[in-house]
């Protein structure tokens, strides 16, 4: 579908292609600045999260779970102009330590960071993200105790 002048959106029907082995879209003129959900879970991707989807403006929800995804997050996978809500990131190959940064964005609700190979300390500041209610950390290498500002996390379930 490269150079095809796409201008809107990607045909839906694409989803329906069972042995679809490699989706070329390049060179078309896509707009996904209304893009608020992006939802690409179990799909064997292999490559780091590039950082450049944090600056989707209208980007709440991104599941990007259960692929092979590796290397490290980007600090500015969350100082761009996306205000995620929701971001599961779990069962991937992601190391290093969990920007600080994240917890720039307070609006969270959900954060599933687990199964990866995150190390180093928990952010002392995901316990400013006042409207987090879900957050799953569990199966990497965290080391330290938790943050007494977790504490303050009242909509934590």
């Amino acid at each position: 579908m490269r150079k095809c002048k796409l201008t809107s959106s990607i045909p839906s029907d694409i989803g329906k292609l069972r042995k679809l082995q490699y989706l070329d879209l390049s060179s078309n003129k896509l707009n996904l600045s209304f893009l608020t959900g992006l939802n690409l879970e179990n799909n064997q991707l292999e490559a780091k999260i590039p950082p450049s989807i944090g600056k989707c403006q209208s980007l709440l929800y991104l599941n990007l779970s259960g692929n092979e995804l590796n290397g490290t997050l980007d600090a500015e996978l969350f100082t761009g102009s996306a205000k995620f809500l929701e971001l599961d990131f779990s069962y991937n190959h992601v190391e290093g330590p969990l920007p600080s940064e994240i917890s720039k964005q307070t609006n969270h609700g959900l954060l599933v960071m687990s199964r990866n190979k995150f190390s180093g300390i928990l952010p002392e500041g995901l316990g400013d993200c006042t409207e987090l209610q879900y957050l799953f950390m569990d199966g990497n290498s965290y080391h330290g105790d938790i943050p007494s500002s977790y504490c303050s996390l009242a909509s934590l379930q």
